[in-house]
């Protein structure tokens, strides 16, 4: 993700590029004014140093010199910006880079005990650690043109247990942990409710997957999810997506797995749920 500042609204471009910069996004920001031809090879040859997905920029000049820029690198896209708040803005410009890449479908992930290890409730971003074998296999999808959306139970924060602060952080590092393994994610979305709460989005009810199927432009029944606990995999049959369980983290053993047989068999790890993926 790439933001452009425009001279006429500077402090709001840069505003809402650090605060995404903190939620873990790519983020430069580059100031005009803009005078010609000269200005548009220089941001096109910015774009490819930068490999940049977006370009947002404020202002019909501002469009018509990155419009130029894109025709000599037109794989960024150029975009404004609407919303003027860090999560409003991840959530448009996510929706823009999606939209643009027009795959259509996703892979959602579990988080914790699918990504990371399953550890309790976690704060502290320093703690954020890759499972084995998450890497390869998320490369894997994303070459074969899949969305990456993490969709995640955090009934921590309503507990108390840690802030909704303390777990943007901690997205925010496993966002930079992945990125410097060449992977990318479309989106995290989150539950921050108790059970008790009664919300739609809390895993095992479908709420987590529609919205991101509605933010991101997915065919759900084009997509797959892939997590530990059996939460996900009734998530994924209630949304109408293929669920595929796995033996790491929970293994499908959560207090919410059934007493009875119907929980699918898990699978060895993410590897395995790759290839049948891949498989189809």
């Amino acid at each position: 993700m790439f933001g452009i500042a425009s001279r006429n609204e500077v402090a709001t471009h840069r505003q809402v590029a650090r605060a995404l910069e903190a939620r873990g996004h790519d983020i430069a920001v580059y100031e005009g004014p803009w005078r010609g031809w000269l200005d548009a090879f220089a941001a096109a040859r910015l774009f490819a140093a930068r490999n940049a997905e977006l370009a947002v920029v404020e202002g019909p000049r501002s469009f018509a010199m990155f419009g130029w820029a894109r025709l000599l690198h037109p794989s960024t896209t150029v975009t404004g910006l609407a919303a003027t708040d860090a999560e409003a803005a991840e959530r448009e410009l996510e929706g823009v880079r999606s939209r643009a890449h027009r795959y259509r479908r996703a892979v959602f992930l579990d988080r914790d005990g699918t990504l990371m290890p399953e550890i309790g409730a976690l704060g502290r971003p320093e703690a954020v650690r890759l499972m084995p074998g998450v890497s390869p296999a998320l490369r894997a999808l994303q070459a074969a043109r899949y969305e990456l959306v993490v969709v995640s139970n955090q009934s921590a924060i309503g507990r108390g247990a840690v802030t909704a602060e303390q777990v943007t952080a901690v997205n925010a590092a496993l966002r930079r942990a992945l990125r410097a393994e060449g992977v990318e994610l479309a989106g995290l979305f989150l539950c921050p409710h108790r059970p008790e709460d009664g919300c739609d989005c809390r895993k095992p009810l479908p709420g987590l997957l529609l919205q991101a199927a509605t933010a991101l432009d997915l065919s759900l029944a084009r997509s797959w999810l892939v997590g530990d606990s059996t939460r996900d995999t009734q998530a994924a049959a209630r949304a109408g997506v293929r669920g595929i369980l796995l033996q790491t983290g929970w293994g499908g053993g959560d207090p919410a797995a059934p007493d009875d047989a119907s929980a699918p068999r898990p699978v060895r790890d993410i590897a395995a749920a790759t290839r049948a993926i891949l498989r189809g």
